[in-house]
Order: structure tokens, then sequence, then C-alpha cells
């Protein structure tokens, strides 16, 4: 697969993971969904999800996610969310640049590194890692430089760290890129920061984290993948199915439709 196809893929069994949802009223399948989100997303067709990040699904109350044609045209709902992990910087301020530009190699886009990347077969290929798909591709790139800005940003100046820590694990990251960077979000999705292994009373597996200076590098994914803690995540909504099916079900097939038919704003999903 190349980035495009990938979130095509994508987006085609998280609408089959809705239309799952919506038909199974006992609730169980949305409950397993939740509760193992990539493995539910490939049970569905022939898929095997391409990144090293974390899926975060969740529902939302009626009143939250809503079908509502008449009044606003289509559906109304939560954005999604992209949670940064921030990592902390090195003990020594001489590794800053060297630990910057591991990360940045581990992490070519906030979408982690990829599982069976082309890079393996032909290190110049990096269209997989960048993964451009429904959004613009220099969206994408120009979202990934941001972040590696904003890391050497907080790894410097106190009152960015202390900003970010005054808002982490909300959905309120946009202001700080916007505030900081100058930078204005190129998709309806809000931000979340995460600061895992900043403190000294961190986890276990939060301190796994940091970068290893005798190692000189970032912790290595077990079995292709880094511990939550470590890793971007991002969280999605399952909207509510819409009253109107309760009279009429083919409504279910016009909702869905109207849910996929998105732009840029919504590389993954419409909100």
């Amino acid at each position: 697969m190349n980035g495009t196809s990938d979130l095509m893929k994508f987006r085609t069994m998280y609408l089959k993971a809705i239309a799952e949802s919506w038909r199974d009223t006992s609730g169980a399948f949305l409950k397993k969904l939740q509760q193992d989100p990539i493995g539910i997303l490939q049970s569905l067709g022939e898929y095997e999800f391409p990144w090293d990040i974390h899926i975060d699904i969740r529902s939302v109350a009626p009143e939250d996610s809503m079908w509502s044609p008449e009044i606003a045209g289509g559906w109304v709902g939560k954005n999604a969310v992209i949670c940064l992990w921030l990592p902390p910087p090195p003990e020594k301020e001489d590794e800053y640049g060297r630990a910057w530009a591991a990360y940045y190699d581990e992490f070519p886009s906030y979408l982690g590194s990829v599982q069976n990347s082309p890079r393996q077969a032909n290190p110049d290929s990096y269209g997989h890692s960048y993964a451009p798909g429904m959004g613009k591709a220099s969206d994408f790139l120009e979202f990934s430089a941001i972040v590696m800005r904003l890391i050497a940003l907080v790894w410097k100046n106190k009152q960015v760290l202390q900003e970010i820590q005054a808002i982490e694990n909300t959905n309120k990251g946009v202001s700080i890129i916007n505030k900081w960077l100058g930078f204005n979000m190129p998709w309806n999705m809000d931000v979340s920061f995460k600061l895992s292994g900043w403190s000294s009373s961190s986890s276990e597996e939060e301190k796994s984290c940091r970068w290893d200076s005798a190692k000189k590098e970032w912790p290595k994914p077990l079995k292709g993948k880094r511990p939550n803690s470590c890793r971007n995540s991002l969280q999605f909504y399952i909207p509510s199915r819409p009253i109107q099916a309760d009279t009429d079900k083919s409504i279910e097939a016009i909702a869905l439709s109207a849910y996929n038919l998105t732009g840029d704003q919504y590389p993954f999903t419409c909100p």
C-alpha cells in the first residue's frame, strides 16, 4: 500500500465498524471495538493496520452526535483528537540535537513508524511513512515539521512547558501550536498533549520513554509497537445511530454516505 490507499482503507473499515455498531443494538460489537479497535477493524476485511499509533474509539451521547440534515445540512458532532506524546529531553544538553534527530527518524509523521514500511526495501521511499491521503500531502508534512519544532521549543523554553502542563490531557493543544508557532490546523481535529517520562514520579512504563544516553537511542518498539505512553494516539467517536432510522432503516445508508462525504479537513473520518 501507499499512503493514500492506507488512509482510504482505514476509512472503509471505520465505516464498516459504524454500520456494525448501529446494527448490533445490544452494544456488544461496540464494546469489542472499544476494547480492541485495531483487531476488530482488521477482522472486518482484508486489512492490516499500518501505523504504530494508539487508536482510541469512544461512543458519544446522542446530543453530541446528530444526523440533522434539516437544521445543519448533515452531521453535527465532536472532532476527532490527535494526542501527541512530547518526549522528555535528554539529561545532557549536548545530546539535544542528536536525540531530536533520532526522534524525527523514528517518527517521520505523527502516525508513528510504519509496519512493513517500503523503506525497508527502498530507503529512499518515504511516502508510506508520511501517509498523505484524504488530506493534502503538504498538510501532513507541515504538521510533522510543526510537531518537531514544538518538541525542540518545549525542551528549551520553561514557559512553553508550563503552559503545556496546564492543559495536558485536554483538547486545547491547538491554542499552544497557534500561539507559539503561528500554525493554523489544516484539519477539523483537536490536539491533546501528554508528557510521559518527564516527571521523577513517572511510572516504570513512562520512564522507558526516555532517551537512552548510553545507547544513544529512544526505546525500541516491542513486537513492532511501543507502549501507549510512548506513542501518539488518535481518538475517534462512533456517531449515534440516526433516530430517523427507527422508522426508516434506509436512512442508515444515507447517513453513512453523508458521514463519508468529506474533504481535506477530515483525513480519517467525519466528526
